[in-house]
């Protein structure tokens, strides 16, 4: 079921966030997915994965990209319990890779996505670590 509302969430904002309408949709899933309650997260994850592979890299401002490509990529972990958060993020974060050229042109934040994608092939899960390559 999270999965179909996530896909219609994006769906909605494929026309409204280019229009510069629902501003706080993408704002408050970045937000969310540093929430403690797992649900939260993954739903936030899921939808964010969805929303980037329907919006293109002009639809946001830059500000937006980096919020969405920080709460991704701090979702990264090599830890088992994290296991299914970490594949939406590594998901999600493939979605959202036009939005992250700002980033790889800055030193410090080209690392840390390096880092975490790291990260990543460390875990446990062959799904995840294929997916992060």
């Amino acid at each position: 079921m999270r999965t179909q509302v996530a896909y219609a969430v994006a769906n909605i904002a494929s026309i409204e966030v280019p229009r510069k309408e629902w501003l706080d949709l993408i704002p408050n899933l970045c937000d969310n997915c540093g929430n403690e309650n797992v649900d939260f997260k993954n739903a936030a994850l899921e939808t964010l994965g969805f929303i980037c592979e329907e919006l293109g890299a002009n639809d946001i401002t830059d500000e937006l990209k980096n919020k969405v490509i920080f709460a991704l990529t701090s979702n990264i972990s090599a830890d088992p319990a994290l296991t299914k958060s970490t594949m939406l993020a590594v998901n999600a974060f493939q979605q959202a890779l036009p939005f992250a050229s700002q980033n790889f042109k800055v030193n410090q934040e080209r690392e840390y996505i390096i880092s975490r994608l790291f990260e990543a092939f460390k875990s446990q899960d062959e799904d995840i670590r294929t997916t992060a390559m």
